[in-house]
């Protein structure tokens, strides 16, 4: 009741069967724009005959800026400010091309950090933490380990990622007496009006909010390191300011997926129907910085800056490990399960990536079940069958890839199985590979239920895109640290996967009832899995630590 300002609770039945739109393949609004040019994205909009900026971040993890050649800069045509600003430089110009073409003539002093880090030497760091099974309980399921007839074990690694969105990131930010504006490509839109204020001291309701379309997100534009950087700038300067990262700016001063190390062991009788469980996982935490961030862009602007911090910092005590154990614990009956975790503190930036831990869990879990399966000498899709018949949603996922891809008219022959349970959806999926000297991707088969699909098409797309994301991660992503130096710089040293590379792709969206839950990113975390299974299945060789590439060509 508006006059009285009351929320009463809907009463009517909503029809499904006769809507207009729910569960109806319908176009997006967008796609014209976007195949055509037309659409705004963060880099495309924002204020007119705003100044261009470009950074010059760190060189190494830890630096910190002390001075540079700021008066040679300002002679060079455009030029109208050098400045430092936390991460580093910045460097403003009339036009992107002449704050570019400046960048290329900085000369910086930086004091260094006392310690380089190094991903190799980190790597043996979290090998040895694993290597007796130590660390913080991160799951404790059923009774306590036990050897039976048999046991496996193996360690399993990913490493760090980029998210590597097509668009750099960018923020236009323009800071005035008493007020600001910002347009920007965003995934925490809600956290902005909070970051501006803490910079500026303006009040977030003087804050005007505009979000473009993304070029990619990941979860790279939940981090809002663009927007500091350009806000710091335009404090500074009082001028409206577009700030575009290059390609190497994103791919090497990023925010990254966490490597991880795992060592796990399972013990089980002949037929393995009854499976002990024991794994180490050492890796950082990403919660430790976003958490806090997180907090104070849900609170109130009454509470000021520093008390959501401290809520932050209280609420880690409770979900340090949250993205850790995600997707962690096997669903096949265990009788037992322990899952430890030995944190490490890497001065490495990182962030959430698209299906988070689970993009690493299901990898751990999806593979070392296949190698128990093997064991046992048990068909890897009759194993998971067997051990699923409490869980009616996963097995209908697990059976519709199986009649998709003819599972057992081809006996399995070169096709590798995941299925995985994220963001209250499941997911299976089934790869097909060929070697000859070379890996070649035949076929993917893909199925997800969501739970009612307010969008079936949309679904569809998000399932290949997931297909791709996965398979790029899989075969190719890596990002390596040297001297506290991101090695890889751009596409030609971190590769996607290209359109001759890319497999045919099969969907299929499960008909249900139920509430809708996730589908941008249920889809990722079963492709590295049963991509490796299906490696297995075509050449006897298991690929433990990611990416594949590290073993074999990709054709």
């Amino acid at each position: 009741d508006p006059k009285k300002g009351e929320v009463k609770p809907v009463t009517h039945q909503l029809d499904i069967k006769n809507s207009k739109y729910i569960g109806k393949y319908i176009k997006r609004v967008d796609n014209l724009k976007k195949v055509t040019g037309k659409e705004q994205y963060g880099i495309d909009g924002g204020i007119k005959d705003s100044l261009s900026a470009v950074i010059i971040p760190f060189p190494e993890f830890g630096s910190i800026p002390l001075s540079c050649n700021e008066s040679e800069l300002l002679k060079l045509k455009g030029v109208r400010h050098v400045l430092k600003i936390p991460i580093g430089f910045a460097i403003v110009a009339d036009k992107y091309w002449q704050a570019i073409k400046a960048k290329e003539s900085f000369k910086g002093k930086w004091k260094k950090p006392k310690t380089l880090f190094s991903t190799k030497e980190y790597e043996k760091e979290c090998k040895a933490l694993t290597k007796n099974y130590g660390g913080k309980d991160l799951l404790d399921e059923g009774s306590g380990y036990q050897k039976l007839d048999h046991e496996v074990e193996a360690e399993y690694s990913v490493p760090y990622l980029a998210h590597a969105t097509l668009e750099p990131q960018n923020a236009t930010v323009w800071v005035k007496k008493d007020e600001a504006f910002v347009w920007l490509p965003t995934q925490s839109p809600g956290a902005v009006q909070p970051i501006v204020s803490e910079i500026t001291g303006i009040p977030r309701e003087k804050i005007k909010v505009e979000s473009s379309s993304l070029g990619g997100g990941f979860g790279r534009r939940g981090e809002l390191d663009a927007l500091r950087n350009a806000t710091e700038i335009s404090h500074k300067i009082k001028k409206p300011v577009k700030l575009i990262y290059s390609r190497e700016d994103d791919m090497k001063y990023g925010f990254y997926r966490p490597y991880v190390f795992s060592k796990i062991k399972a013990s089980f009788n002949k037929d393995a129907s009854d499976i002990y469980w024991k794994q180490s996982i050492a890796t950082q935490s990403i919660a430790k910085e976003l958490l806090p961030k997180m907090i104070s862009s849900m609170t109130p602007s009454w509470m000021g800056n520093t008390l959501p911090k401290k809520l932050g910092e209280f609420a880690l005590l409770f979900a340090d490990s949250m993205s850790i154990k995600e997707g962690a614990l096997a669903p096949y009956n265990l009788k037992g399960a322990q899952i430890l975790w030995q944190k490490t503190n890497p001065p490495v930036t990182t962030q959430f990536w698209r299906s988070v831990g689970h993009s690493q869990n299901a990898f751990f879990v999806e593979c070392f079940i296949d190698e128990i399966a093997h064991k046992a000498g048990i068909d890897p899709m009759k194993f998971r069958e067997s051990r699923l018949k409490e869980n009616p949603r996963q097995l209908n996922v697990l059976r519709k890839v199986k009649k998709m891809c003819g599972w057992e008219e081809k006996k399995g022959k070169s096709l590798g199985l995941a299925t995985h349970f994220s963001f209250k959806s499941y997911a299976a999926a089934v790869v097909e590979v060929e070697y000859k000297g070379s890996l070649v991707l035949k076929n993917v088969w893909i199925a997800l239920d969501c739970g009612m699909a307010l969008n079936p098409d949309g679904v569809h797309a998000q399932l290949m895109s997931s297909v791709i994301f996965g398979l790029t991660a899989a075969l190719l992503g890596k990002i390596e640290i040297q001297n506290s130096k991101v090695v890889q710089s751009n596409f030609d040293d971190y590769p996607l996967l290209t359109m001759a590379q890319t497999p045919n792709i099969y969907t299929e969206v499960i008909e249900s009832k139920e509430k809708p839950t996730g589908a941008g990113e249920p889809g990722v975390p079963v492709v590295a899995p049963a991509l490796c299974n299906a490696v297995f299945s075509a050449t006897n060789r298991r690929i433990r630590h990611l990416p594949v590439s590290d073993h074999m060509d990709i054709a």
